[in-house]
């Protein structure tokens, strides 16, 4: 017999002595690339303001032991109605500090107020509510609708 029969080996390569190819490496280029861009629309949008949407702080009220922070963003995107959201965010800061309790139509008069380091209120005049998380990072908030 002139010459060596080709080895198999269990992860598929033909000869032992095969090392990974260019599109092992690419492969993963690609999979980092989406994975950064779809981290990037995740963090646009829950941070409220999209690729295509503006975004401006509005009242901000800080607890009473000043660990958290009640803030009320107004975002407006094309071809979507204004919205309020309201974020409550620890002030220590870091990673994942902060967290959307409330969206709010674009005409809700929204007044946001401390009873104690670990209770907020929220009072709606007008507008609609579409979503609200009553608790996050240990502070419980209650929301009431005042018409009138």
């Amino acid at each position: 017999m002139s010459g060596a029969e080709p080895h198999h080996v269990p992860h598929g390569y033909t000869h032992p002595k095969e090392r990974h190819h260019w599109y092992w490496y690419g492969g993963f280029a690609l999979a980092g690339l989406v994975l950064g861009l779809i981290s990037w629309v995740y963090w646009q949008y829950d941070h409220g303001a999209g690729p295509l949407c503006e975004s401006r702080n509005g009242a901000a009220v800080t607890s009473p032991g000043g660990a958290h922070e009640l803030q009320i963003v107004r975002v407006s995107c094309m071809a979507a109605d204004d919205r309020q959201l309201v974020l409550l965010r620890d002030v220590s800061g870091g990673f994942g500090s902060e967290r959307m309790i409330g969206s709010f139509d674009g005409e809700a008069r929204l007044r946001l107020r401390w009873l104690s380091d670990e209770e907020a209120f929220i009072r709606r005049h007008g507008g609609q509510m579409w979503a609200f998380q009553p608790s996050w990072d240990g502070v419980h908030v209650t929301y009431r609708v005042i018409d009138g």
